[in-house]
């Protein structure tokens, strides 16, 4: 059910939404370029890291990533070595 109601912005242009729920932690805003209309969809703690999207985006990569960690609970791995000469001390770089 669709709820209505008309809001003014105080002076500092800001608009009040009411109590809402505690588990919301913000909201994602849209603007339609066609109407106008302006969208807000609330968040809720599980906000996605930025790094992380492009496997949500890439849907052949996340059923990869499924299939590995599926073949790992069984057992099956492969030890292939120390990789450790590649990495560049920036682990949190993408």
């Amino acid at each position: 059910m669709k709820q209505a109601a008309i809001v003014i912005p105080d002076s500092m242009g800001r608009i009040k939404l009411g109590k809402i729920s505690p588990k919301i932690t913000g909201f994602k805003m849209t603007r339609s370029p066609k109407t106008g209309n302006i969208t807000l969809k609330p968040l809720t703690p599980k906000i996605e890291p930025e790094a992380e999207r492009w496997l949500r985006e890439n849907p052949v990569a996340y059923k990869r990533i499924l299939r590995g960690i599926e073949q790992s609970k069984r057992g099956e791995v492969f030890y292939l070595g120390d990789f450790s000469k590649y990495a560049n001390g920036d682990e949190d770089a993408i």
